[in-house]
């Protein structure tokens, strides 16, 4: 029987050759490298990677990109506690450096246990996400809106909050946002009355779709640069879908630099 020892080829050669482990070999490979590479992962995937090596769970602490994704995970026993674990975990170990994408997919909600945290989004925003969705049911009564539209990192932003009255907040500083899409919210009277989007300087897309917009009468939206806007009815008899874009300036219907619908 021939041993193989550490530094050593075998019994058999005098000569000596050392063995070059898999962690030497990652540790001559650049940071931003092993990033990229742990990246192209799903964030369940890029864990299970990472558990065992010293290299690789450093570099899975500065992952740019988390997406938890309930139908994604696997179907353990207790599957949405273990889920909240590895949400918990994750966000703990992960270190300060900036968050390009945070998802949170927690549905669809006739069957996800899982709640939507506000810890969890107060975490992207701290580490300056640029792409925000959040799909599912919020724990708690906080006010996310408060967080999120004070965000200045945000460049895409999606809310398919299920049963969550938004408040509005009375301060936006969102200079960067250039695609929004709001899902299922429940906006109260006082928030269609007002110009909603005329804080959003980049504002170039928005979406709404089966949103309860209370008495809903004239939706007047002011955004220099908003170049398209869909709406989905909230009625899921008729599902009517409204697609305006800049071509359609100048009609009846929208004036230039404010779009109006009636």
């Amino acid at each position: 029987m021939v041993h193989i020892i550490e530094g050593e080829s075998s019994s058999s050669n005098r000569h000596h050759h050392p063995v070059v482990r898999d962690a030497d070999k990652l540790s001559t490979v650049p940071q931003h490298i092993l990033t990229e590479i742990l990246a192209r992962l799903s964030t369940i995937e890029a864990a299970r990677v990472s558990f065992g090596s010293r290299i690789w769970m450093t570099t899975w602490h500065l992952l740019p990109n988390l997406v938890f994704d309930y139908n994604q995970f696997p179907d353990v026993v207790n599957k949405a506690h273990s889920f909240l674990r590895f949400v918990d975990w994750t966000i703990a170990h992960h270190d300060e450096s900036d968050v390009k994408i945070f998802e949170l997919q927690l549905g669809p909600t006739t069957y996800c246990e899982v709640l939507m945290k506000y810890q969890w989004v107060e975490f992207a925003i701290q580490h300056n996400v640029q792409k925000l969705v959040l799909h599912g049911r919020v724990c708690g009564t906080q006010n996310l809106a408060d967080s999120i539209f004070s965000c200045q990192s945000l460049v895409k932003l999606e809310l398919s909050v299920n049963e969550l009255f938004f408040s509005w907040p009375e301060t936006i500083q969102l200079p960067n946002l250039k695609k929004l899409k709001l899902k299922f919210l429940l906006l109260p009277e006082m928030i269609t009355s007002q110009d909603m989007f005329s804080n959003f300087p980049e504002l170039e897309k928005l979406w709404m779709f089966f949103c309860s917009i209370a008495y809903f009468d004239v939706l007047s939206i002011s955004s220099s640069r908003l170049m398209e806007f869909t709406i989905g009815s909230p009625d899921e008899l008729s599902r009517i879908v409204v697609k305006l874009t800049r071509e359609l300036s100048g009609t009846c219907y929208i004036n230039t630099g404010h779009w109006l619908i009636q």
